[in-house]
């Protein structure tokens, strides 16, 4: 049973290390973005913002998750809290989006801006803008979408828009007649079956509500075009002119925008939107003198139109006092380029990595596909030019998205439901708060491991307490190489050539009472094994409900009875174990095991196979890690 995410917040499994934004001032004063290191985030936010000797370009741009990004999705639970915590008023093409409140960005005709953010004024109302150029009409604050438009000083013919990865392009064709629009995603032409989906994105030809040139609601159904941001903070609503007054009957774009209130960019921290100016009206109107800086060539939108995108504007794009040289300049720059090209030259420009560099570190993908071979180079620029990037990369093109599979694969295998009652049911462990370390024996007290307070639920404080179930010569693993690996993972190591069985026992804290979690899924992971087939690592459960793995695991299955054994079959290195079962790359997951716990207590045998001195560590979470079911 797969459980369809509503919303677009992210809970994320990633492999990559993860950058998140900080916002710093320039020596000019004007905000900038750099980046910087955060350990154990979920989501690789591309956010950036190219400065320029000419033009301060404000806002950050979430360019595209990353290649290989896992994305987890959303339980039941989960749903309608954030459905919940979004507020009762809907908006968008289709009306699903939700909100506390929202504002509007508005122009129509040559273009008369009758709304922007700050300015939410009547019907009646308006600024004029008559400065040609390319233009951000308006960005997120999370840098998640942004929308330009190029002006032609009088009128606007075409627009571009970034959600997330997905770019759209609009442009009103010069056809008297027919006033033809043409629409791109993604650089490619859009056909004529509307509306076009893909996933949350909505597109739509026809307009809801934009206004025409006469500063009047259009009915519906007339060309224009309606997109629903996929993560549900804006919408775009365009009209298309039919009026033959206004331009030779050539038609132009009106444009409304209609967003969550607080998520978008504002002129603090963004002066280069037309969305965050303050509005004049009457003998005030700003004319060609807006204060803000146009959008250099190289920052554009316009990906797949290059030049087309101001075609419309051939010979018109003047002011009230000549001809505007520097919105001619951008137009003689803008270039047709590949969308995938596109998105890895705009990344690695913003992280200061020569394209050559990024190739030359791919080029081993290069006759595998384009695919694997773009999605490198961005990887590779997404991580600062790290070589790891390319040998993730590699990995993705033999694991594109692992899913999770049961053990007993009968009906009553539901990994997704697994998940998502042990997420709302709060049965995470944590092992931060090691009581009791003597498994050995070597000290004083009872021979045990104990995890104090690893879990409340319903009132009850729970400890984890772990014993051998016979006689056990620790051998090299002594008492020190027992515990934790931080607050998520739990430690036992064992010698090679060796077997033990261990009891795991919930007690109620501080007593050794037996106490019965609900929804508990324990995970083993990063069973793997050394060089030449040699200690291979094995976890047998006892007492399991069901045992869950990804489609793609790594390791050997066997079941007797009650007991489910899983066993190494990939060396591995300290360098691919995992630091938090949340986020882990497909390698780890492929390498790990989440059983489904009923009672107060488990027996698990840990095995690790002959040759070798140093004892093998196995790594355990009380987490539904694998469990829990990815996005396609």
């Amino acid at each position: 049973m797969l459980y369809t995410k509503q919303t677009m917040v992210h809970f994320v499994l990633t492999m990559f290390s993860i950058h998140s934004m900080r916002t710093a001032m320039a020596d000019d004063g004007s905000p900038h973005h750099i980046f910087e290191e955060e350990h154990h985030i979920s989501l690789l936010q591309l956010r950036s913002g190219v400065q320029s000797d000419t033009h301060v370009t404000t806002n950050s741009s979430r360019i595209l998750d990353a290649p290989g990004a896992r994305e987890r999705q959303q339980c039941p639970h989960e749903i309608e809290a954030e459905l919940a915590a979004q507020g009762d008023i809907h908006f968008g093409c289709q009306g699903t989006s939700r909100a506390q409140s929202t504002k509007e960005c508005s122009f129509w005709g040559d273009p008369h801006m009758s709304r922007t953010w700050p300015s939410q004024l009547p019907h009646n109302s308006f600024d004029v803008l008559y400065k040609p150029g390319l233009f951000r009409m308006a960005a997120a604050k999370d840098g998640s979408w942004e929308i330009q438009i190029f002006n032609c000083g009088v009128y606007a013919y075409s627009m571009a828009a970034r959600f997330g990865k997905d770019v759209i392009e609009i442009i009103v064709r010069n056809s008297v007649s027919k006033n033809k629009v043409s629409y791109f995603l993604n650089g490619k032409l859009l056909s004529d079956d509307w509306p076009h989906e893909s996933g949350k994105l909505f597109i739509d030809n026809t307009h809801r509500k934009a206004k025409n040139n006469g500063n009047g609601l259009r009915p519906p159904g007339y060309a224009g075009a309606c997109i629903d941001d996929p993560g549900g903070q804006v919408y775009i609503d365009i009209s298309l002119s039919h009026d033959e007054t206004y331009y030779n009957g050539h038609g132009n774009l009106n444009i409304l925008l209609e967003a969550a209130t607080d998520s978008f960019t504002t002129a603090d921290t963004d002066g280069q939107s037309i969305c965050n100016v303050k509005l004049l009206t009457g003998a005030g109107w700003m004319w060609s003198n807006w204060p803000v800086a146009t959008v250099n060539p190289e920052d554009s939108l316009f990906i797949s139109l290059g030049k087309e995108a101001c075609a419309p504007c051939e010979g018109k794009m003047n002011t009230k006092g000549g001809v505007h040289h520097e919105a001619l300049a951008t137009c003689a720059a803008l270039q047709q380029t590949d969308f995938e090209e596109w998105t890895i030259q705009k990344l690695c420009k913003e992280k200061g990595i020569a394209m050559a560099d990024a190739e030359a570190a791919c080029v081993h993908l290069q006759n595998e596909g384009g695919l694997f071979y773009n999605d490198c180079q961005f990887d590779f620029c997404a991580g600062d030019g790290e070589p790891g990037a390319a040998a993730e990369a590699e990995e993705e093109e033999h694991a594109e998205n692992p899913q999770p599979i049961c053990a007993f694969a009968d009906n009553s295998c539901d990994p997704a439901g697994a998940c998502c009652n042990a997420l709302r049911d709060q049965s995470i462990l944590k092992f931060s708060k090691v009581t009791q370390n003597n498994l050995c024996g070597d000290d004083a007290g009872a021979r045990e491991l104990r995890y104090g307070s690893v879990l409340s639920q319903k009132g009850q404080m729970m400890d984890l307490v772990v014993t051998p179930e016979d006689d056990y010569d620790c051998g090299r693993a002594s008492n020190d190489k027992h515990g934790n690996k931080g607050d998520a993972l739990g430690l036992i190591a064992v010698a090679a050539g060796m077997s033990v069985s261990f009891k795991f026992q919930f007690v109620r804290s501080g007593t050794d009472d037996p106490i019965t979690p609900s929804s508990l899924m324990f995970s083993f992971l990063d069973i793997d094994q050394g060089k030449k087939n040699k200690q291979r690592e094995s976890v047998e459960v006892c007492g399991a409900v069901n045992a869950i793995v990804t489609d793609n695991s790594e390791l050997e299955q066997s079941i007797v009875g009650d007991c489910i054994k899983f066993t190494s079959t990939t060396h591995g290195t300290g360098k691919d174990n995992p630091d938090d079962p949340e986020n882990m790359s497909a390698i780890q997951r492929a390498r790990s095991v989440a059983y489904q716990i009923a009672g107060s207590s488990f027996t698990a045998t840990l095995s690790v196979s002959q040759k070798g001195k140093n004892p093998r560590k196995f790594m355990f979470a009380g987490n539904p890690s694998v469990a829990c079911v990815l996005k396609d």
